[in-house]
């Protein structure tokens, strides 16, 4: 549930925290597995938070990241198209979000070591 976790963080604690790293899973403020099913909504919601704070496209970067086999990969997915559509959310090269995809990757510990020894250096590069 750390995914969750991290975008509850992202709406709720906006202030306290510039880094995010949604491993595997997406945002369930809207609802259980809103990523999917409510994917505007829940990508709206997101914004928001961006929108009522006091910062910028640049003052945050979130990168996304799970498997191509991950239990969680369609909500996740689905969440990250939804993103793409709005304005407060960046996906080019120099932009504020990026979301990975390991090819063959699940739901287990092995990947999330290896999704954050490949991608924190990303953090403080």
């Amino acid at each position: 549930m750390g995914s969750v976790t991290t975008w509850y963080t992202f709406i709720d604690c906006f202030d306290y925290f510039k880094y995010y790293m949604p491993i595997s899973g997406d945002c369930w403020a809207v609802e259980q597995m809103g990523g999917q099913s409510k994917s505007s909504e829940t990508a709206e919601l997101l914004e928001n938070a961006v929108t009522k704070s006091n910062y910028k496209k640049d003052d945050f970067y979130i990168c996304a990241v799970t498997g191509t086999n991950d239990i969680a990969h369609d909500m996740m997915t689905a969440q990250i198209d939804a993103m793409k559509k709005l304005e407060s959310f960046d996906f080019t090269n120099s932009g504020n979000i990026s979301y990975t995809l390991k090819d063959g990757g699940i739901h287990d510990y092995a990947n999330v070591r290896q999704y954050l020894y490949s991608l924190l250096p990303v953090f403080w590069s």
